[in-house]
């Protein structure tokens, strides 16, 4: 992933430090050195027997040391200001910082586990309490075989919709006839007596119909009879329902009672086959709905619960294990990323670096030149008034003007250059780049190993 250091061309965003671009000329025009030097020699200034320099010359070399104190200011100024940007450059604190990896990634993981370990726990008792209830009662009833029933009821719930809907439809019309609100009287009455036969259906196959396969004689024997009962009552109610059509085509105003009368007197003496056609497709929907309900659940009383128990509980385990191990690849990944990102900082940081310390070095050469310059400059301005002085004079001029001109101005522009990081910081990326395979497969382990632990508690 890292290939080490990269050699990038560096263009420096930093302008050099600006020096005055005075000549000598310009100095011993703009301090008037020959007309002093003349105006002197006429008053024999400096005298013959003068054994050190006059004020003029201490002047001139005043002038020149004021200008190299203040260059000496902007030179200073400009390298303490880059020195503090230097050192804001944290090259070794981000190499430790990636080095310390590891350690913090292990400790966030432990603690994200010792947080959610609780709820693993408590979920894997509730998985494990509900397994022995369902071994318990496969035991007790005599099962040896799974549970069945459908994961989803959405396509049984449409399918007995689809049939209310289909029978109102049906007998909607076949009651409207003798109906004061026509066909929406109908429609009404029909959506009364589909609901009674899908629901009554619906629960006689999810609660007595299963019984019959009961370990217990007697319950099955229950179960057999109440499911009869239940069929006979549905097929006299839809019967009744005939009557009560037949009765409202013939006396709309005693319907009712005639119904009574007439399905007392004989419950299969229909008198319209349009009555019949009602009465069937009412037991249909009444047996649907019983073998619906009979199928909702497994055919065993109470095993689909039990069962569904073990289920929900798995999968609540099973979930939340997966939300802890996704949480320990978030932490992973976050970390990883955190690697790559010490890493191209101190990259950053080192072209920052190349970036300040060749300004600085550049600046430093302009600054010897400047300095030498003025060391030139003084020596121009000496000797333009010795000459000038000398020539202009009556009297013979002093011993010393034939002495070297020598300016020093070392202690008053000493600055203290640079120190030189740029190896130190190659290394510090040098050791990253060679580091990062053994931090990432530490991450890697580290993240390993929890997720064992996780399968480990979580293992059912």
């Amino acid at each position: 992933m890292f290939n080490g250091p990269k050699k990038d061309k560096i263009v420096s965003a930093y302008k050099p430090v600006e020096f005055p671009a005075d000549t000598a000329e310009g100095l011993a025009n703009a301090l008037d050195v020959e007309n002093i030097a003349k105006r002197m020699a006429r008053q024999d200034l400096p005298p013959s027997d003068a054994h050190s320099v006059d004020a003029q010359e201490l002047q001139f070399k005043q002038e020149i040391e004021k200008r190299a104190i203040q260059a000496k200011a902007r030179i200073q100024q400009d390298a303490n200001f880059k020195e503090m940007e230097i050192a804001n450059l944290s090259l070794e604190r981000d190499l430790a910082d990636l080095s310390a990896l590891p350690e913090t990634f292990t400790n966030t993981i432990d603690r994200e586990y010792q947080e959610n370990e609780p709820e693993l726990k408590q979920l894997k008792v509730q998985y494990t309490v509900a397994l022995d209830d369902l071994l318990a009662f496969k035991r007790q009833h005599d099962l040896r075989r799974e549970a069945d029933y459908p994961l989803s009821k959405t396509k049984s719930a449409g399918l007995l919709f689809f049939m209310l809907i289909i029978e109102t439809v049906l007998n909607a019309n076949f009651f409207a006839q003798g109906n004061d609100l026509g066909l929406l009287g109908g429609a009404v009455q029909a959506l009364i007596i589909s609901l009674l036969n899908v629901s009554v259906g619906l629960m006689v196959g999810a609660f007595i119909l299963r019984w019959k396969n009961h370990i217990s004689s007697s319950r099955r024997l229950l179960g057999l009879i109440g499911t009869i009962l239940s069929a006979t009552l549905a097929l006299l109610g839809n019967l009744f329902v005939g009557h009560y059509r037949d009765s409202m085509i013939v006396d709309p105003d005693n319907g009712e009672r005639m119904a009574v009368q007439q399905f007392l007197n004989g419950p299969f003496e229909l008198q319209d086959f349009n009555s019949w056609v009602l009465v069937a497709v009412g037991l249909i929907v009444f047996f649907i709905a019983l073998y619906k309900g009979y199928t909702w659940d497994d055919s065993y009383p109470g095993f689909g619960k039990v069962d569904r128990r073990v289920q929900n509980a798995k999968e609540e385990l099973l979930a939340t294990k997966a939300e802890l191990t996704d949480a320990m690849q978030d932490i992973y990944e976050e970390h990883v990323q955190n690697a790559e990102s010490y890493y191209k900082k101190m990259q950053k940081d080192k072209q920052q670096l190349e970036i300040l310390f060749s300004s600085m070095k550049n600046d430093f050469v302009l600054y010897r030149n400047y300095l030498s310059n003025l060391k030139n400059a003084y020596q121009y301005l000496i000797t333009l008034y010795r000459q000038t002085n000398k020539k202009e004079r009556t009297s013979s001029p002093p011993a010393y003007f034939a002495e070297p001109i020598v300016i020093s101005l070392d202690e008053l522009t000493q600055v203290n250059e640079p120190t030189d990081r740029r190896q130190l910081f190659d290394s510090y990326l040098t050791k990253a780049a060679a580091d990062f395979p053994e931090i990432k497969n530490k991450l890697l382990t580290a993240q390993s190993v929890k997720i064992q632990q996780i399968n480990e508690l979580c293992k059912i």
